[in-house]
């Protein structure tokens, strides 16, 4: 199995059909093929190692002229560099192989026959070991692999490998901190590579002078002593698009592998998190990136993903940074999302046509004036629930009854976001693109969305009203009059003009 030649890699053609190609055809058709068709953190690992052949080949682009150029030039140069190197892409043999660290040399670790470890542990969203077990009940089963599928698991592996105790070191870059990563989707898989690639000049601006690098694959570390390639691997940008934090060892049955620690990566030492990551600033001398949540939709972090860079550290991932203000864009966002114990409970992620002013303060406030809007009503909606089951006689405020309350609030706020998430691409998003002038507050960048005609003011009501309605039963007189007295606490703390204008 040869990753440059056969097979393994999930797309989507034009016509819509799916079908399995390797890097060099990836290259060689990416102008015929829409997209990758695979899972949100599948997608992050295979658009690194995509983009990773395509710098390779390009040896840069060198500046922002040279991207605006590099288009035509990214397949030919790219096939050329995986032609060169083609036997470095091997998966399996006894010498080098590919994405395994130490492989070839006495150095590689090898398989337990006594107490193996199966290489469904690879699979993330496959119940072994740490991963849960609520859609995989087969975790403790040894599971045979295609080669093919070992290669995609292999590859996300590395990028997401989040293992920690138990002997393991640090987590992959890619998975630190939960982090949101952002991509730019073009018409094609050729022009969604070239709109992700950065240029050297940019790179070194913002993480130092020899922060370029080289592939993993042209210098690849053969011991634990090898410095200057481990700091090629570990603290360089090409180096980092393909991260190996584990030794990994794949058994030629396809059922186990050997597995120990790899490579630590430490952060950027120029910016605190990886090129595609959005960073925030949650006081003034702290910044952090922007993390993935469960129970927190994506669309409602865009004005923090959509940022151009401010003097206080903030800003959206850098390929967005030099994105033209003057051109629509399809926006893809995701990320892995694990727990403090770092197991795997969910990938996440989502999906914005932008419009062409979408990175400018006047879109960004009105949205983020949306976005209060919606906040202020569930607040609202709580309110509403607390009163409700006051006058049934349950006083949720007390003590005793906050996990009750918890999860009352937590029901009604599934209700609420769920139902008005599809809102916020479909009316939010070209409202703010292009807002009628009698929606907005005079000399500031705020709109009256409880007006009518910004069609978002009235579904966010409905919505409110509907979750309400869902979590509060009107069966009986009782509960009908706790109901009235309840929609009219909810009503009372409605969003108030004065507070959408702060």
């Amino acid at each position: 199995m040869n990753l440059a030649t056969d097979p393994w890699i999930p797309v989507l053609r034009a016509d819509g059909s799916r079908e399995l190609v390797s890097l060099e055809q990836a290259f060689d058709k990416a102008e015929r093929i829409r997209d990758l068709a695979v899972r949100p953190h599948e997608r992050i690992a295979l658009m690194r190692l995509l983009l990773c052949v395509a710098h390779a080949g390009l040896n840069g682009p060198k500046n922002h002229n040279d991207w605006l150029r590099c288009q035509s030039r990214i397949g030919p140069t790219a096939l050329k560099h995986l032609h060169t190197h083609r036997k470095k892409f091997e998966l399996l043999g006894n010498g080098p192989r590919f994405g395994q660290l130490y492989s070839g040399t006495n150095r590689a670790p090898r398989p337990s026959t006594k107490d193996p470890t199966w290489a469904s542990k690879l699979e993330l969203v496959l119940a072994t070991g740490n991963n849960p077990t609520v859609f995989d009940n087969a975790g403790v089963m040894a599971r045979e692999f295609r080669p093919l599928d070992l290669a995609r698991m292999l590859v996300t592996y590395q990028a997401f490998s989040p293992l920690v105790g138990r002997g393991y070191k640090g987590r992959s870059p890619c998975v630190e901190s939960n982090m949101l990563h952002s991509l730019l989707r073009g018409q094609t898989l050729l022009e969604s590579i070239w709109l992700n690639l950065l240029d050297r000049e940019t790179v070194e601006e913002t993480y130092g002078a020899r922060a370029w690098g080289q592939p993993i694959w042209l210098r690849m570390p053969a011991k634990r002593s090898d410095s200057a390639a481990i700091a090629n691997a570990t603290k360089t940008y090409l180096g980092r698009l393909c991260p190996l934090p584990r030794a990994i060892w794949l058994v030629d049955d396809f059922r186990a592998i050997a597995l120990d620690n790899g490579l630590v990566y430490p952060a950027w030492t120029g910016e605190p998190a990886e090129p595609t990551a959005t960073t925030v600033t949650p006081t003034k001398r702290e910044r952090r990136v922007l993390a993935a949540q469960l129970d927190r939709s994506i669309w409602r972090d865009l004005p923090a993903l959509a940022a151009k860079r401010r003097s206080d550290g903030r800003r959206g991932a850098l390929i967005w940074q030099r994105f033209p203000e003057d051109r629509a864009c399809d926006f893809w966002v995701g990320g892995l999302v694990t727990d403090y114990k770092a197991k795997v409970l969910n990938a996440v992620e989502s999906s914005f046509l932008l419009p062409k002013n979408a990175g400018s303060d006047e879109f960004l406030s009105f949205y983020s004036g949306g976005v209060r809007y919606a906040e202020d009503w569930a607040t609202a909606m709580n309110w509403g629930l607390m009163a409700y089951r006051r006058r049934l006689g349950d006083i949720l405020s007390r003590r005793k009854a906050g996990k009750r309350a918890r999860l009352l609030k937590q029901k009604a706020a599934v209700h609420f976001w769920t139902a008005i998430e599809a809102a916020a691409r479909d009316v939010l998003i070209p409202l703010c693109a292009n807002p009628p002038d009698e929606l907005k507050c005079a000399g500031q960048y705020y709109l009256d969305y409880r007006q009518k005609e910004s069609r978002w003011g009235p579904l966010v009501k409905q919505a409110a009203e509907d979750a309400f309605a869902i979590e509060c039963p009107r069966a009986s007189t009782r509960q009908a009059a706790a109901f009235g007295e309840g929609r009219l606490e909810m009503l009372r703390r409605q969003p108030a003009p004065k507070r959408e204008m702060q």
